[in-house]
């Protein structure tokens, strides 16, 4: 049924994001514990904190349906974020972090970094993918949007153009 197409589309879209190397995730609405795959582990090795819950609360409260936004960290990583269309359970679709270009050791001196994890923190960028052309990922999306919801007159996108800061920078 309806049900098992949307999961099927879901599926390839995250196995396609993956082979372009951008990492993605699903996530319940408002749960006790969020992965830490969801920043591919930045904060937890930061803060040492095991629950993103209250990081996301925020986001996941006043996100509209058929909406799609995009926005980026204090730590200069862009995510993708959308509410499913899943009658059944509340969930969320996560993508990234993505940069949206490389991060080396000068942007980080730059950037006041403490020089005590500027050597963890390339370690993480290096690890991210850079995606030149943010176009080709906003397709995907759209993509997958017009399977759930139709035409994209049925849905809308929004770039969050400040940086959505947690609780202490490093």
């Amino acid at each position: 049924g309806v049900f098992n197409m949307f999961e099927i589309q879901l599926e390839f879209t995250q196995k396609l994001l993956k082979n372009m190397n951008v990492s993605s995730c699903i996530v319940d609405a408002f749960p006790d514990v969020i992965p830490s795959e969801i920043d591919l582990g930045l904060r937890k090795s930061l803060f040492g904190t095991e629950n993103y819950a209250k990081l996301f609360e925020k986001s996941m409260s006043s996100a509209k349906e058929k909406t799609v936004y995009r926005f980026y960290d204090e730590y200069y990583c862009s995510y993708i974020f959308l509410r499913l269309p899943d009658k059944k359970k509340e969930k969320f679709l996560y993508i990234g972090p993505y940069l949206l270009e490389a991060v080396n050791e000068e942007r980080l001196r730059n950037a006041d970094v403490n020089p005590s994890v500027c050597e963890d923190l390339l370690k993480y960028y290096n690890r991210l993918p850079v995606v030149e052309d943010e176009n080709l990922l906003f397709t995907v999306v759209n993509t997958l949007c017009e399977s759930f919801w139709g035409s994209t007159d049925c849905f809308s996108f929004e770039y969050i153009d400040y940086v959505i800061h947690d609780r202490s920078s490093p």
